[in-house]
């Protein structure tokens, strides 16, 4: 029989009739006392160690009674296998006795082998836990102890085996173990629980601060004058007992002067006069009496206290001392901390954004990723929580021709009695340019010979099925096992009835697909395309019918001929299938992509800048200018900045020592004066000598000492600040003035306007750049050739889709592995214990599953994450499949269990490791038990196919058309099974 089709019926699995085993009481204390402990799976591991050296068991022959088990499993598939002829029943008992030495029923009264069952299900548990051998290998031990069940069975009447069959299943069932594995914790999100509040985000947190910050800044910025504390002044002392040195030294300048050594003092006097006031205080024994002034522009007690609390606040926090700081020293720190946090802020907001040709499509994606590093265990330990959905069987639909038979009439041929009828056709082609594809009803063709085609079923069928998987957008149909077909038992429906009922819904799936091919194929024979090309010939056909002697009228009915094939649904076997969904399968390819993109694939897109000239300030103005890089920005002016005058000269005696200065204080353009402090250094010709001076309208007299620092407040003056010094009986003299200033709102704006205008022109600059790079990428989008070839889209889903399937059957990141070290030297070498302990995980998940036969169905984009919406939803490829792969929210992934991996999957899933030994134990826990029974039935199944369900019919219209011998009409009647067959 030819192959049609085949598909995959997924279905529950029968439930099956599990041999039960259970730890001794011994084990069962070890047991309990190991889950109390931390490291439950290892403690469970140290209990099954002791249990099995409290047990003693080296080898098989320190259990006569498992020996003696497994002798019988023997003679029991030798019988099996040779049925004798008389009862089956009662050469079974025989059996048993002449293995096991007496009756089924003694046998299992007696006291050893009691001890027997208990210490071989102690060995098999602790095989299972610690997943692998010991010295006698586990699966013998379960052999043991299933023929052990069936002698209990026989004995007690409950499970008598009538036929070969019966035993073959007997010696063939699952053992299932009790809830003693480690616990599988399916994660969980614990929505009985509201989520934690982690109150405002990161962004709120440094704007809220930004702003406290800002506030203390301008406060700091916009004082009154008076708010500064006036430092103290202070005045050289008088002498006393002893002259001072600098009176020691105005007297010897005065003597000079009466003297003639020096007749007048120049400007520029006080500097060698100050030189000698050095020498002689580095050789007295009196410290001068000038000090330095005290701090500048600290804020009064007061001013503090008027200061909003929040304020005071924020510079407590900043360990600033207004009564001890100056404001520009604290303005300093403020400014320090603002640029970090307007740094931080802008990078937080204005993350950098790619726009990358994925596909045929431009789209804007994310630049910025955070992948964690896991911790340095070997292999994974853990595993998913996911549960085989059922058993599917393989299923194959075969055709064979069954025979030929007339079907309606094609055409009727009349000739009357002494009549000619000649009939000739002409068949042309001429020259043109066109295809042109006729549909008929009908079409009336005389042909000398006719011929069909042989496999036009078959390919039918294969349109069919793949129209069908083509609806359900992703579908990749495996290309050994074609599409899969579900089978569901509801609540209320008996499980052992779900492989009677899934057999049916397999054969109704085939005849519909059968017969959609069939009524395809009826459908092309009634299409006629014509082809005109440049050739021009003629055909001509005659056919004659002579009946001028004839005894009678001609009459022929030419009659289609329809070929009728009988088609069959066969069970290749089965599978243990998982069924799992996979979010957002495409998100790794697309990070990939983005983060790694290929040469002239992508661009980057300028933040939008939306800042005002207000919201420019001097904390965040360098992170915009760097961001657009904007060059020849000006720096913001200084809140507070000094300007200062010096005076000096020198009178004689003869003028009374009388010395009149007059000059202007430049006070910078955008500021204005709020304190200022004079200074001055002085000779005096008499002890009655005064100096007066005026800055602004603020003037003071001095008479007293040899200098002076003297501090006080001004009252905002802008442009020039006045500055005048009179002395008297002085006779020399150099007067310093220093006028602290600060930044007005005027200068302060302009600049915010000058600098948001510079940074606006950068922003617009890269916006410029940026347009035109997308608009060739768009070009190169509307002018790609073909894409990526289709076979490797389709590498890529698979790859992406098998590793997100592993990661959900193990729990699992693949943050453990990595078995490539570095050398002493710095190149890469294999660390080998890593590399064995990884090959063994590796190698079993590479093998137990039928990757190649993996089926997949994409689902759409609003399954996944709602900000990815909007990029995902416009995606497009040449490819449609890939594209669904790359939108896809979700993905459903149907994966089947290797044939001879059933166990060993099984034993994974319920300990989180792979089985360190021979063939594995059919020991599992009741969710696989009935999968693996009936995964195990069909394999003891003979020959490789099973005939499923019944044969059907498949009729087919066919080119060929016959003349009935006696030029009757046909007729159609239907048989005992209600088939209509011709008479």
């Amino acid at each position: 029989m030819n192959e049609i089709f085949r598909f995959l019926m997924m279905r529950p699995a029968e439930p099956a009739d599990p041999v039960g085993v259970t730890p001794s009481a011994a084990y069962v204390a070890r047991i309990d006392e190991a889950r109390q402990h931390a490291e439950g799976r290892e403690a469970l591991k140290q209990a099954s160690r002791a249990i099995i050296a409290d047990h003693g068991v080296t080898r098989l022959d320190d259990l006569p009674v498992a020996v003696a088990l497994l002798r019988l499993e023997a003679a029991l598939r030798a019988l099996a296998a040779d049925a004798p002829a008389g009862s089956f029943v009662a050469a079974v008992t025989a059996a048993v006795k002449d293995a096991l030495g007496d009756t089924p029923k003694k046998v299992i009264a007696a006291a050893a082998t009691t001890r027997a069952r208990e210490t071989m299900q102690d060995l098999l548990i602790a095989a299972k836990l610690l997943s692998a051998d010991d010295r006698v290998e586990a699966v013998r031990i379960e052999t043991a102890l299933r023929v052990l069940d069936l002698v209990r069975r026989i004995a007690d009447g409950s499970g008598p085996v009538e036929d070969a069959a019966g035993l073959m299943a007997a010696l063939g069932r699952s053992t299932e173990i009790g809830p003693l594995l480690p616990r599988r914790d399916k994660p969980s999100r614990q929505p009985e629980q509201p989520p934690p509040d982690d109150g405002p985000s990161e962004v709120d947190r440094l704007r809220e601060r930004i702003g406290r910050l800002s506030a203390a800044a301008d406060a700091l910025t916009r004082l009154d004058p008076t708010a500064f504390d006036r430092p103290a002044d202070k005045e050289g002392g008088r002498p006393d007992a002893q002259p001072s040195p600098k009176a020691f030294v105005n007297r010897r300048l005065a003597e000079a002067g009466r003297a003639g050594e020096l007749t007048a003092f120049e400007n520029g006097a006080v500097a060698s006069y100050v030189a000698d006031l050095d020498l002689v205080a580095l050789a007295g024994d009196v410290a001068a009496d000038n000090r330095a002034a005290g701090p500048r522009l600290v804020l009064t007690r007061e001013a503090i206290a008027g200061l909003a609390p929040e304020v005071q606040k924020t510079m407590s926090a900043l360990e600033v001392d207004l009564t001890a700081t100056t404001t520009p020293t604290a303005l300093e720190r403020l400014g320090t901390e603002l640029v970090t946090l307007h740094g931080q802020l802008g990078e937080l907001e204005n993350a950098e954004s790619y726009v990358q040709l994925i596909g045929t499509s431009v789209v804007e994606v994310d630049g910025m990723h955070t992948w964690g590093k896991a911790g340095s265990v070997s292999v994974p330990s853990s595993h998913g929580s996911v549960q085989p959905v059922g058993v599917g069987d393989l299923l194959v639909v075969r055709q064979q021709i069954k025979k030929y038979e007339g079907g309606e009439l094609a055409h009727i041929e009349n000739v009357l009695d002494g009549e000619s009828h000649q009939r000739r056709v002409m068949r042309a082609k001429e020259s043109e340019t066109t295809i042109t594809v006729e549909e008929e009803e009908s079409k009336e063709e005389e042909r000398d010979s006719q011929t069909t085609e042989r496999f036009e079923l078959q390919r039918e069928a294969a349109s069919v099925v793949k129209d069908d998987v083509s609806l359900k957008a992703g579908l990749s149909v495996s290309g050994s096992y074609g599409p899969t077909v579900e089978f569901k038992a509801s609540a209320d429906f008996a499980m052992d009835h779900s492989k009677e009922e899934s057999a049916k819904t397999a054969s109704k799936y085939s005849k519909e697909v059968t017969e959609r091919a069939a009524s395809k194929v009826t459908e092309r024979r009634r299409t006629q395309t014509v082809l005109r090309t440049l050739e021009k010939f003629e055909d001509t056909t005659e056919h004659g019918i002579n009946n001028p002697a004839g005894n009678g009228h001609v009459i022929g009915a030419y009659q289609w001929v329809d070929k009728v094939y009988e088609a069959q649904v066969f069970n290749y076997g089965k599978r243990m299938m998982f069924d799992l969904m996979i979010p957002e399968p495409g998100a790794f390819w697309l990070h990939a992509t983005t983060m790694k993109p290929m040469p002239g694939t992508s661009t980057t897109k300028p933040t939008p800048f939306t800042l005002t000239p207000a919201q420019i300030d001097e904390w965040n103005y360098r992170y915009y200018v760097h961001l657009y890089q904007v060059a020849g920005v000006k720096p913001p002016p200084a809140p507070y900045v000094a300007v200062s005058k010096t005076v000096d000269g020198a009178a004689s005696d003869d003028d009374d020592g009388v010395l009149t200065k007059i000059a202007d204080v430049p006070v910078p353009d955008g500021y204005q004066a709020v304190t200022a402090n004079t200074t001055g250094l002085l000779a005096f010709w008499h002890d009655d000598w005064s100096v007066d001076y005026a800055v602004g309208k603020t003037s003071w007299r001095q008479n007293g000492g040899t200098g002076w620092s003297h501090g006080y407040t001004l009252g905002n003056e802008e442009g020039a600040l006045p500055f005048a010094v009179k002395t008297f009986h002085v006779a020399n003299v150099a007067v310093a003035v220093e006028v602290t200033c600060q930044r007005t709102t005027r200068v302060l704006d302009a600049w915010k306007l000058e600098t948001h205008a510079a940074i606006q022109q950068g922003y617009l600059k890269l916006l410029r750049d940026y347009q035109d790079e997308l608009a060739a990428l768009q070009v190169q989008a509307q002018n790609a050739i073909a894409g990526r070839n289709p076979a490797e889209n389709r590498q890529i889903e698979r790859a992406e889709l098998r590793k997100h399937a592993i990661a959900t059957l193990t729990a699992q990141q693949f943050d453990l592995f990595g078995a490539v070290a570095t050398a002493p030297e710095g190149f890469p070498e294999l660390d080998l214990a890593e590399a064995d302990a990884e090959g063994r995980y590796v190698r079993f998940f590479e093998q137990a599953f039928e990757w190649e036969q993996m089926m997949y169905l994409f689902y759409p984009y609003y399954w996944g994450r709602k900000t990815n919406w909007l990029n995902r939803a416009l995606l497009q490829d040449v490819d449609p499949q890939f594209a669904d792969f790359l939108k896809a929210g979700s993905a459903r992934v149907v994966l089947p269990v290797r044939p001879g991996f059933e166990t060993a999957v099984a034993h994974f899933l319920d300990t989180g490791e792979i089985w360190d030994g021979a063939n594995p134990p059919l020991l599992t826990s009741p969710l696989y038990v009935s999968i693996i029974q009936e995964i195990k039935e069909r394999d003891l199944a003979p020959g490789d196919e099973v005939a499923q369900g019944d044969p059907w019919d498949v009729r087919l219209p066919t080119t060929l058309v016959r003349l009935r011998p006696d030029g009757s009409l046909p007729t159609w009647a239907k048989d005992a099974n209600g088939v209509w067959q011709p008479v």
